[in-house]
């Protein structure tokens, strides 16, 4: 279900800008970013509580950028442990045309850190760190002690904390639940049980929740369990969710970039969840990860970092910034394609739009399929199984 794919654009012809190079055959074109993304989506959506997931060579693919391919692609020094970190070194070539500079900006999706070697013009080198994933175990041994007016539980490795439900029925018959955290593997019920609290039938469902180092945004907490040993699906979520895969950029000559490409999202399905509101939603307090801006003016944050370029929230949820990390809405040329960015405030201003489009009277079609030109317009071509075509203007006749 979910790839994040927008990988190069190959031989095929896409946008007014390449037809136009098409005819001018001149100098080769410096390639601006190369956008990598290394998380195993495949084989997340097979994990369950206690899974712990590494990648492949073969999970290293193209999401954005033109003009380049992986040659090669392998990884070391996985162990298997969470909390032991392995690397992704991926080769790239530059297409007949194209050229690497010392200024190319090189982002890795699911890389913590990156180093980059300039090998020639034509050739680099890309080193990507990153961990293992992993869903955290499940609570167990829950047990409610009233003389103690406690309940205890076996703490769960690699736990900063937990997140409890506590239920109980008032004298009335009426049931409740209320939400608590703790940071031990026990929790106070002394409101609940004894003189003074009137309430019955007291019980408790609980989740360890992840830490906060760099291992930790690889991971996905479990479910919220009962003392019966039963899942509380009322308050876990369905999916195992990955909330803060880290993207991690560097220049091809080794140079920092000023400012970093954003974290992104998963869930154990596979599926990228977009983010909460998207632009439209209230700013938020500098630092924050997230949507910060208002009006026609947006960028994308984490950890105080602004995402440059294209930023992809889910398969079907595209952003663009420019070098400053301002969200780009309207026409787009990018890499020899022409791209829509919605012009609306209807909750998702600044998303890349597919299909059929009408702009000022006259129809557009921008790619729906994910075959390395994902959301670009078309121009001389015959729609998808249509007789429409879209003539040398992008026009749809």
């Amino acid at each position: 279900m979910k790839k994040m794919l927008r990988m190069l654009l190959g031989s095929m012809t896409c946008g007014l800008l390449l037809a136009a190079a098409a005819m001018t055959a001149a100098a080769a074109t410096p390639i601006s970013s190369v956008g990598l993304d290394i998380v195993p989506y495949d084989a997340l959506a097979n994990v369950g509580p206690g899974s712990v997931i590494e990648g492949t060579g073969a999970d290293a693919r193209i999401v954005a950028g033109s003009g380049f391919w992986i040659t090669s692609a392998e990884i070391s020094g996985n162990t298997g442990t969470i909390k032991d970190s392995y690397a992704y070194t991926i080769y790239l070539e530059a297409m007949d045309g194209y050229y690497f500079t010392n200024d190319t900006v090189v982002s890795v999706h699911g890389a913590y850190e990156v180093d980059t070697t300039l090998r020639t013009m034509q050739s680099l080198r890309v080193r990507a760190k990153t961990y293992p994933y992993y869903v955290m175990s499940p609570v167990s041994g829950i047990v409610i002690n009233t003389e103690s007016k406690r309940a205890v539980w076996t703490p769960v490795s690699g736990a900063r904390g937990y997140s409890a439900y506590i239920f109980f029925t008032d004298r009335y018959g009426t049931e409740h639940s209320v939400q608590r955290s703790t940071s031990k593997a026990e929790l106070s019920l002394s409101s609940y049980i004894g003189t003074g609290a009137q309430y019955e039938n007291i019980d408790v469902s609980v989740k360890a929740l992840k830490g906060t180092s760099m291992a930790d945004h690889f991971a996905a907490e479990s479910e919220y369990v009962f003392s019966s040993g039963g899942v509380d699906y009322e308050h876990s979520s369905d999916d195992y969710v990955f909330n803060s895969i880290p993207t991690a950029s560097k220049k091809a000559g080794g140079g920092a970039v000023a400012s970093a490409t954003t974290t992104g999202t998963g869930t154990a399905t596979g599926t990228s969840q977009p983010s909460s509101g998207g632009p439209g939603a209230a700013a938020q307090p500098s630092g924050a990860n997230g949507w910060q801006g208002g009006g026609d003016v947006w960028s994308y944050f984490v950890n105080g970092n602004r995402a440059i370029g294209w930023l992809a929230l889910s398969d079907t949820e595209w952003y663009f910034f420019d070098s400053n990390g301002l969200m780009k809405a309207g026409w787009l040329s990018d890499g020899g394609c022409i791209y829509l960015l919605n012009v609306n405030h209807d909750g998702s201003y600044g998303k890349m739009l597919t299909g059929l489009q009408n702009v000022n009277g006259s129809w557009y079609y921008f790619n729906e399929a994910h075959d390395g030109t994902y959301g670009a317009m078309y121009v001389n071509r015959y729609l998808p199984n249509s007789s429409l075509y879209a003539g040398a203007d992008g026009i749809v006749r």
